[in-house]
């Protein structure tokens, strides 16, 4: 991997890193207004999604925790439906482009 493919693939991260951080604070605030995450099960997959980031090398791996991160973020927005409110609308960073080379 070249220096710029690096710094993008760093970037990616950093956004991935970015909405998972998000996403455990509108759990952490959602969770006191009533959503029932039993035993913290969705926090600590979130937190262990953080961790997996954190760890990768190689930008394959980043779809996979992309997959799992918009997966919570449908969770967390059907409640917020559920309670008229506003979904959260993360902005996912699209792999695809990067392997592409794009």
């Amino acid at each position: 991997m070249d220096r710029n493919q690096l710094e993008k693939f760093l970037a990616l991260k950093d956004t991935i890193m970015d909405n998972l951080e998000v996403l455990k604070m509108y759990l952490d605030t959602i969770s006191q207004e009533g959503f029932s995450d039993p035993e913290s099960a969705l926090y600590n997959q979130i937190t262990d999604l953080v961790d997996q980031t954190d760890s990768i090398t190689i930008p394959q791996e980043l779809e996979t925790i992309i997959i799992r991160g918009r997966t919570i973020e449908r969770n967390l927005d059907s409640w917020l439906s559920r309670e008229g409110r506003s979904s959260l609308e993360l902005e996912w960073p699209d792999i695809t482009l990067f392997l592409s080379g794009q």
